[in-house]
């Protein structure tokens, strides 16, 4: 279930540890420019629909795009949106309802974070299990062979 994210490659063979999985779920999540020629109440709008679709994710357990766009909301109106030139002209009532959907944007965030940690630990574990199967039936493979080699070798004396 890559949903093309880093992290677990489609081919299933190098799938990288749950924290660095989750570091790159943030980078993705921390790429904001402003546009300062969008007016801040667009993205304001654009933080609402932000969180409809996280919504929408997270009830069809696509908790990787989930999680990206709770963090990029996250991200615009904690650290961002207040560099907007047009930021003070956004009407306080409309920065308040904001500010009391980033207070529960962060524990859904947070708990999706964990369920992605758990999913990314089952799976970093099935992969290391392959890991060291494939390479013991390397082993094993390596070692008939020398046997059935040196075997070959005593039939002929």
């Amino acid at each position: 279930m890559s949903h093309n994210l880093p992290g677990i490659e489609d081919n299933n063979e190098d799938i990288l540890p749950p924290e660095k999985r989750i570091q790159q779920l943030l980078l993705l999540s921390s790429k904001i420019e402003l546009n300062t020629n969008i007016a801040a109440r667009k993205y304001y709008r654009s933080g609402r629909e932000m969180i409809s679709m996280a919504d929408v994710y997270t009830k069809e357990n696509n908790l990787e795009q989930a999680y990206i766009l709770y963090m990029r909301f996250m991200t615009l109106f904690l650290e961002t949106i207040n560099e907007h030139p047009d930021y003070k002209n956004v009407p306080i009532e409309e920065r308040n309802l904001n500010y009391r959907a980033l207070r529960e944007v962060l524990p859904i965030a947070e708990n999706i974070k964990t369920k992605l940690l758990e999913q990314y630990s089952t799976q970093y574990e099935l992969y290391q299990e392959r890991k060291v199967n494939i390479f013991l039936r390397t082993l094993n493979f390596s070692y008939s062979k020398t046997l059935l080699c040196s075997n070959s070798y005593f039939s002929v004396l």
